[in-house]
């Protein structure tokens, strides 16, 4: 097996077993400018109680967490009415430490999609191209591209995993 090849397999292991003693084979160096902080947080603090749940729940899941092998939770953040009422991180991470989400971010996106067009905000046969009116496009199937197309991954389009962190115009 070539050595690229033993990389892959091992970076690949990492991510399907998120092995904590592993180390990345490909380091992550992210690319897009720094986010900054909020000057205010965004949410309100308050305690568990204060929404009715009990704060031994919450230290229960966290130990939980930690006793799962495959689990690898790095930071925590609890919202309940729009306020925080749970947040913590491991020693050496925080709210504002870049971390790598993989495919997590399909499942949030898919998940708001869903809440829309339940409220009958969107319909999953939507053009995609009606959200990016600016976009002048010459290929037939991006022209026929649907939401439910971009959800089902089933849209035709290439795409490179690296250009998603290294590209600033995503909608290329």
């Amino acid at each position: 097996m070539e050595k690229w090849q033993q990389n892959a397999v091992r970076l690949l292991a990492g991510l399907l077993l998120t092995n904590r003693e592993a180390r990345p084979v490909i380091p992550y160096c992210p690319t897009k400018r720094e986010v900054l902080p909020p000057a205010h947080p965004y949410f309100k603090r308050t305690s568990p109680s204060a929404h009715g749940i009990c704060p031994q729940r919450i230290a229960r899941l966290l130990r939980d967490l930690e006793a799962e092998p495959r689990a690898n939770p790095q930071c925590l953040l609890i919202l309940r009415d729009g306020e925080v009422i749970a947040e913590c991180a491991r020693p050496g991470y925080d709210a504002h430490t870049p971390h790598l989400s993989h495919s997590m971010s399909k499942t949030v996106t898919g998940m708001a999609v869903g809440l829309l067009i339940d409220d009958g905000a969107l319909s999953p046969d939507e053009s995609a191209l009606s959200f990016f009116p600016e976009i002048q496009v010459r290929d037939e199937r991006v022209a026929k591209m649907t939401v439910r197309d971009l959800l089902t991954m089933a849209s035709g389009a290439s795409f490179g995993e690296v250009g998603s962190v290294t590209e600033e115009k995503w909608t290329e």
